[in-house]
């Protein structure tokens, strides 16, 4: 998946979701795709910081304890 940086349209969203199963988790995951290309985004495009305005923004909508999310267990 690949955040265009500027722009997060419905269908990625959806797509996120569908792979995730909860839409907090489907933000996050477009939160950290767009901070991890928004060095390669700033080459080309000024209004990358605005990706994650955006998608901040969505998270707080969406909410960060969402009692759908999955429970990811790791063991060291």
């Amino acid at each position: 998946m690949v955040v265009d940086a500027g722009h997060v349209d419905i269908p990625t969203i959806f797509d996120a979701y569908k792979k995730s199963g909860d839409y907090g988790t489907a933000v996050e995951a477009l939160l950290k795709e767009a901070i991890l290309t928004l060095p390669r985004a700033f080459d080309d495009d000024s209004s990358a910081s605005m990706t994650i305005d955006v998608l901040r923004e969505m998270a707080t909508q969406a909410g960060t304890g969402s009692t759908q999310r999955k429970q990811v267990h790791t063991r060291t």
